[in-house]
């Protein structure tokens, strides 16, 4: 019956076994069919199998036919903005994710989800305010302190930019891009130690030295502060 093969789905996804799960979890779709029983419990762990499968392609008309019958389901618009984004349908994302915020505002997810598919499209204002709501909703989540420092930077607010990069790399982000961000925030607020810090950690993550090559330049042309200096 379907409620054993969705038992024995969860058994699969304990033990590692995705493949194996998301079987499972088509024959309870399959059984739940063909007795005329409620579909939906069996549809929203093979949708969730798949969406960790990062089988994007084919969730999509999975998940269209899902929200056809519950329109409200948030859940399922939040899936839905991920395989977009992750084929290349920004606009179509965009609206889901908007669906997705509109149903439920509690979710910091769904704002962390839109707010990778507004940088893309370089809305940086929209993706800051997203991201503020990502970083109240989890304060410990390094790639939300990342991502905001970036809208910052991109906007020109360099120096709190600059804090949320020290932020992330607080949160053990180990990351070169983020390392590579504080050195170009710290280089337009002229805070030497903050960006010969950045340029350690670069290079410490094996950065590109091509992308800091321009910044090292700059830096060498930058006055280190004393310890207790107020300039």
């Amino acid at each position: 019956s379907a409620p054993l093969y969705i038992s024995l789905g969860y058994a699969y996804e304990r033990t590692g076994q995705e493949e194996e799960a998301k079987k499972a979890y088509q024959w309870a779709l399959n059984s739940a069919r063909q007795l005329g029983r409620d579909t939906f419990p069996a549809r929203e762990a093979l949708l969730n199998i798949m969406a960790e499968l990062e089988e994007w392609q084919l969730l999509i008309p999975l998940l269209e036919d899902a929200l056809s019958d519950r329109p409200s389901h948030a859940y399922f618009w939040y899936l839905l903005a991920e395989a977009y984004r992750f084929t290349d349908r920004p606009d179509d994302a965009l609206e889901a994710a908007d669906r997705a915020i509109a149903l439920d505002t509690r979710r910091w997810v769904y704002f962390s989800a839109r707010s990778l598919i507004l940088l893309g499209k370089g809305e940086f204002y929209r993706a800051l305010a997203d991201l503020d709501e990502v970083v109240r909703g989890a304060d410990s989540y390094a790639w939300g302190w990342h991502r905001r420092g970036i809208c910052l930077n991109r906007l020109g607010r360099h120096r709190q930019a600059m804090a949320c990069f020290e932020l992330a790399i607080g949160l053990n982000l180990k990351y070169a891009e983020t390392a590579l961000e504080l050195v170009k925030a710290a280089c337009e607020c002229d805070e030497y130690n903050q960006a010969q810090r950045g340029a350690a950690l670069y290079s410490e993550l094996n950065g590109d030295p091509q992308k800091i090559a321009p910044w090292l330049s700059r830096m060498s042309r930058m006055v280190p502060k004393e310890k207790g200096s107020r300039g």
